[in-house]
Parts: C-alpha cells; structure tokens; sequence
C-alpha cells in the first residue's frame, strides 16, 4: 500500500476503495445471530401484520447479505435498499442477481438523509452493520434519523445496530480515558468518537452508549423498545458471549411516534 492511502479520508472513498469492497464479494446471503433476533422480536411484535408489510427500506445495504431473509419474512413488500457508496451498490446489485433476488427489490445509490417518498409510507426501516456509527456528528445523526421518520408510518419501526464504547479491553481502555485526554486537548471531537478503518485507510466513527442511542432515537421522533448490548443479549437466547473480546454490539428496536 502507497503511503498516500495511510491517511484520513472521507466515507465515500472509504467504502469505495476495492480494499475494503472485496472482503464482502464473498458474503453468502444471512443475518448474523443477533440480527436475526431482531427480526424475530419484529415479527413477534407485528403479528399478523407482517404479511401486510409493504414498503421496507434498508439503509446501508452493503454486499445485501440481508436482502433475501428480508425478502422471506416480508413477502408482500417492497425493498428499498440504499448506500452512498456506487461500489457496493454495484456489488449489491450482483449478488442479488446471482440469488435470483430481483423480484420486489429496488437498489438505489444515495444516502439516508436522499431517500425520497415516492409512495406510501414505510412499514420498517432497518439500520444494520453499524450504519450509525459511520455518521458524525451528532447533529448529522439527527438530522437523517428525523429524515427516515418522515418516511415511515407512525407506528413502524426502525431497527439497527451500532458500535458500543463498552467491551473489548482496549476499546473500553480508549473511552474511560477520553474525558481526560479532552481535558488536555489530546482529543477533539464528541465523546464517543474515535478514528478506525482497516488497509491503512483512516475514517470518523461514532460510538454509543445505551442511554445516548435512547436520547438519540426519542429526539429524532422514536420510542425505543428494545436497546441491549450482546452481552446482555446472549444469555437471553442461551448463547456463549464475552464482552471484554467481542464487539460487543448494541442493537435496537424503536417504534414512531
């Protein structure tokens, strides 16, 4: 790698550099064990209204590894998947076509805040792969989760993960020391920010707390249901879990209000 890629840049280049695209060429079509508890605490909460789904958009879509379990659940509705980044919507829509996933699905390039209402509102908007946490700074945060509720139906929902501060040793090491390190001028930006990325490429990520994602989400016109960590999760479904070397997700259900 050229010493020019080791620097700081912006989230398009980022999820559009080959580097970082082409671990997720190979990602079969799934929902990761937590997503999939989310989706089943959705359909439990819908009941018989799940076949009277209509309109879903996924925000941050990526390989689309989540589209065809989506595609299952909600078999009368219209998926509407977007991400910023031409690269991946390029490889979405590949994958898609090579799991004869077409039917009912629609892939846009643009980002949350450019989703239009071309029609009747969202019945589910869902927020995987740490879309959130990618989005700085709070301000911006707000701004396109208010959007995205103007797209759904009072009464749907939005769900999602984000990176937590709390968990893997040196992650949780790096937050505890961060109002010191501002006290100093060692760190800038807002509590829970930090720098991450992978091949040398450098982008802003935000992580959460429960109690900040329950703020965010109430001040963007949400009430949140469901918010914990997987630590808190796995003993719940009976899963092995170790906070201090996992990621330690946060995942979330919210209703519209």
């Amino acid at each position: 790698m050229s010493p020019s890629r080791t620097r700081l840049i912006t989230q398009g280049e980022y999820w559009n550099a080959p580097e970082i695209v082409s671990p997720y060429a190979d990602l079969p079509p799934s929902l990761r064990w937590y997503e999939q508890y989310v989706m089943t605490a959705v359909v439990s909460s819908l009941g018989a209204r799940q076949r009277e789904v209509r309109r879903v958009y996924m925000v941050g879509c990526g390989s689309g590894r989540e589209i065809p379990r989506l595609r299952e659940i909600f078999p009368a509705a219209r998926i509407i998947a977007c991400d910023p980044a031409a690269a991946m919507v390029d490889l979405a829509t590949r994958n898609l076509q090579a799991w004869g996933c077409t039917d009912r699905i629609e892939v846009r390039c643009c980002s949350a805040s450019e989703l239009r209402a071309d029609g009747e509102p969202a019945q589910l908007v869902t927020l995987f792969d740490n879309v959130l946490t990618y989005v700085s700074p709070a301000a911006e945060r707000e701004a396109m989760l208010g959007h995205l509720r103007a797209l759904i139906e009072t009464g749907g929902l939005l769900i999602g993960a984000v990176h937590h501060r709390w968990g893997q040793l040196l992650k949780s090491a790096y937050f505890l020391a961060q109002p010191a390190a501002r006290a100093f001028g060692l760190s800038v930006g807002e509590p829970g920010d930090r720098y991450g990325g992978a091949h040398g490429l450098r982008i802003p990520l935000h992580y959460f707390t429960g109690p900040e994602l329950t703020d965010l989400l109430r001040n963007s016109g949400f009430a949140p249901s469901d918010i914990r960590s997987l630590a808190q999760l796995a003993p719940a479904l009976d899963r092995k879990y170790r906070a201090w070397t996992g990621d330690n997700t946060l995942v979330f259900i919210a209703t519209a209000i």
